[in-house]
């Protein structure tokens, strides 16, 4: 699953085709994953196809599953649980946030992004692992052979998500390990997940030179890149490349957060992205890319819920061409255009192409013996003989037997 970067000297005129080297599977139906904030709130379950949930702000940290000693509640979790199971989707829950009363600096007080203000202790270590074992005991037991996938704390290079220092995380990675696998060794532990920036890995760094590789057994990553999603490319290979040096590359790699301002992007930018994210983060090799979000009011690709959205139609539209499908080749060229070549579970070949340079006129050689392109908005258009489509930054699948499904 190791995706390859050719790059090219700086100052060279010639520039060098960016070459993915795709899983030979088909790609999954938990490879589309979500966040959803408010259901039942003002959030009714998605009606797209997904599946895997990662429970982050949704209310479940452990600040509020035992906000005091040894008194849990576990209403909403269980909730979450059902609706999961009648849907077929796994859950990632994400254990962190210590409560005040198990905080090594339950004094200290979180500041977020505009000056919100955490509660106090709830981005600190706990003072004691006992406290921390306990929890995460309960929790493992409690939903044994219902959540498989746990992921040891939130973004921890940022202090208000955690205000350690690494050596603390991998005490706590180590002991959720032993605790989780004790009470089930089907159970998988994802490390903490970091940004694919530089402070992001320098922190990452520190993590696996302290040991935390060996408890892992999935690495998760927030491939945020506030634009164009081919941007995250080099940012997989730079986490790669740091897996690498400690011999942890082989491990599982999946984006377990990303997404954009959409209410800035504007819907149909957003669209073009999403979707662009899907095509491009299996190639490259990650297992499973979760959209951060669903309904949240800046970000959601249904925001406050409302699910008739662009966003929500690429994001289907993308899954329709991808579930099942085996990716055979993913090639960005210089000029901006890139294809990806598809087997589709029919065994019939398609291609998604797309341009982030601006609109490009496609050829016989990129169109083949295609018959039909179908939009993210799911028109199928015929392909006239000499008359080929143009690539824009909207995605389109070009295929032989019209759309796919």
């Amino acid at each position: 699953m190791t995706a390859v970067l050719f790059l090219v000297p700086f100052g060279t005129v010639a520039q060098l085709p960016i070459q993915a080297n795709p899983p030979r599977g088909p790609i999954p139906r938990t490879y589309f994953g979500l966040h959803i904030h408010h259901l039942w709130q003002d959030t009714e379950w998605p009606p797209i196809d997904f599946g895997t949930w990662r429970l982050w702000d949704a209310n479940v940290t452990w600040a509020n599953l035992e906000a005091h000693p040894d008194v849990y509640d576990f209403s909403l979790l269980d909730k979450y649980v059902v609706v999961a199971q009648q849907h077929q989707v796994e859950l990632v829950l994400t254990l962190q946030g210590t409560p005040t009363w198990a905080s090594a600096r339950p004094s200290e007080v979180p500041i977020h992004e505009g000056g919100v203000k955490g509660t106090p202790g709830l981005a600190a270590e706990p003072k004691s692992l006992a406290s921390w074992e306990g929890f995460v005991r309960t929790v493992a037991t409690r939903y044994k052979g219902q959540i498989r996938y746990y992921e040891i704390w939130n973004e921890p290079m940022s202090r208000p998500f955690f205000s350690g220092q690494p050596q603390d995380l991998v005490a706590l990675v180590k002991s959720a390990s032993a605790v989780l696998k004790g009470v089930d060794p089907a159970n998988k532990v994802l490390s903490p997940p970091m940004s694919g920036d530089d402070k992001g890995l320098s922190w990452f760094n520190s993590f696996l030179q302290a040991g935390g590789g060996q408890y892992v057994d999935i690495y998760g990553f927030h491939f945020y890149v506030g634009g164009e999603p081919e941007k995250m490319v080099p940012k997989i290979e730079a986490a790669r490349s740091l897996l690498r040096t400690y011999d942890q590359d082989t491990k599982p790699i999946w984006n377990t957060e990303a997404g954009w301002q959409i209410s800035q992007l504007g819907p149909h930018v957003a669209s073009d992205y999403v979707a662009r994210a899907f095509l491009l983060a299996w190639p490259f090799g990650l297992g499973r890319y979760m959209v951060y979000s669903w309904d949240h009011p800046q970000m959601g690709i249904a925001p406050s819920g409302n699910a008739s959205t662009p966003m929500v139609q690429a994001y289907a539209t993308v899954e329709q061409w991808l579930l099942g499908a085996i990716v055979t080749r993913c090639v960005g060229m210089p000029n901006g255009l890139w294809v990806e070549n598809l087997t589709l579970p029919s065994g019939s070949q398609a291609k998604a192409i797309w341009s982030t340079s601006g609109p490009i006129r496609l050829t016989k050689d990129h169109v083949g013996d295609a018959k039909v392109y179908t939009t993210l908005d799911r028109q199928a258009i015929p392909i006239a003989p000499a008359s080929f489509p143009q690539a824009t930054d909207s995605p389109i699948l070009l295929s032989t037997d019209g759309p796919t499904r």
